[in-house]
């Protein structure tokens, strides 16, 4: 039955498209032997005819057709020809509709291997700006596109009071940490001509600090020990533990790698569960007691989409922008002069898991990591 709907619809693009075809060659247009732009033909030199282009939207120059030529395209892909032309239609809005309708989250049929799965892209992603205690992050991400019901969160305009308005941060196996959610947003992967929702990839933005007297005592995460030692508990403390009854699979942090296009020391890996990627982390410190955490939470398998989300999330990654306050700027430079020189470990190897509940507090030791054999 699915199936029976998915070809109706189908053959009804297919009309559609032939009846807006239909309709621009009435109105004297003509469509580019080489794209699949659609033009009229303008009077160039020696009744020279040409469409015309604009880079600006489509990647095309404007200009005129060559002298002599009546159907010449000079200028379509380079500049000059003769006479002057008009506007380039393209039947983009035709084929947006058709994308439109073709990824729609309706799902009438299972999605099969072989087809293709469409999801959010970075060129269409919009600024965003988020204060925490004056200090500013900029990024670009896609709007928040869900059908699972997931509201988006951006404390921004009049919610920005809340972003300092935090909260414990539940799920792990102590609770030490607290975070406020700055930014949230879902994105879909959806397959085509109604096979549903394929998946999705969230972005959440928060601030972490530790809770009222369990403060790591006579540090600073403008420290590197300090800020990766804060990094291996929350891990600990999240994920390191075996619940009873359960396969223990979850490995973290996985490709480790040091980033330095903030203004602070920063650092991504990966969290993997039952030999799948589960989650990336964007880490950076905001203040001497407070972390920036970017994390980014898969639900899709399939070797496409993960490989369109993880570029996705490595776009994302590299649009963030940091301004520091005078206060957390002052705090930077205090560790600056007693250490000189801050820098991350460039090879931080995965944790050594499971652990007990009564070890997450305890100070990280050589044992505390896979060798190199193990992390495979």
């Amino acid at each position: 039955m699915h199936s029976r709907y998915s070809r109706f619809l189908l053959k009804t693009l297919r009309c559609l498209r032939l009846f807006a075809d239909s309709l621009l060659l009435c109105f004297g247009y003509k469509q580019c032997g080489r794209c699949t732009h659609w033009g009229r033909p303008g009077g160039g030199g020696d009744n020279g005819g040409g469409f015309t282009g604009h880079r600006s939207l489509y990647g095309h120059y404007r200009g005129g057709g060559k002298a002599g030529n009546p159907n010449g395209i000079g200028g379509h892909l380079r500049r000059g020809g003769g006479g002057g032309a008009f506007l380039l239609v393209q039947n983009k809005t035709v084929v947006d509709m058709i994308d439109w309708l073709k990824y729609y989250p309706l799902r009438l049929r299972d999605c099969k291997e072989g087809d293709s799965v469409k999801g959010p892209v970075f060129s269409k992603a919009r600024p965003v700006k988020l204060n925490f205690r004056d200090n500013i992050i900029r990024l670009r991400a896609p709007r928040h596109r869900s059908t699972t019901g997931y509201s988006p969160i951006y404390t921004t305009g009049f919610k920005a009071a809340s972003a300092d308005q935090f909260q414990t941060r539940r799920g792990g196996f102590t609770e030490n940490w607290k975070a406020s959610t700055l930014l949230f947003r879902k994105l879909d992967y959806r397959c085509e001509w109604f096979g549903g929702r394929s998946g999705g990839v969230s972005i959440s933005l928060s601030v972490l600090a530790r809770v009222e007297g369990k403060e790591f005592k006579d540090s600073s995460f403008f420290y590197p020990g300090a800020f990766e030692s804060a990094i291996a508990n929350f891990l600990n403390t999240f994920y390191g533990v075996q619940k009873p009854g359960r396969a223990f699979t979850r490995r973290a942090p996985v490709n480790w790698q040091v980033q330095h296009h903030l203004p602070v020391f920063s650092c991504t890996f990966e969290l993997w569960q039952r030999n799948l990627l589960s989650r990336i982390y964007f880490f950076f410190p905001l203040t001497d007691r407070h972390l920036g955490c970017i994390s980014f939470d898969f639900t899709v398998s399939d070797e496409g989409p993960v490989a369109q989300a993880k570029e996705l999330v490595s776009q994302i990654i590299n649009s963030v922008q940091l301004e520091l306050s005078p206060e957390s700027q002052a705090q930077l430079d205090q560790a600056k002069q007693a250490m000189g020189e801050l820098k991350l470990t460039e090879d931080f190897a995965p944790l050594k898991w499971p652990i007990k509940v009564e070890d997450i507090e305890q100070p990280l030791a050589s044992g505390s990591f896979l060798s190199h054999s193990d992390n495979g």
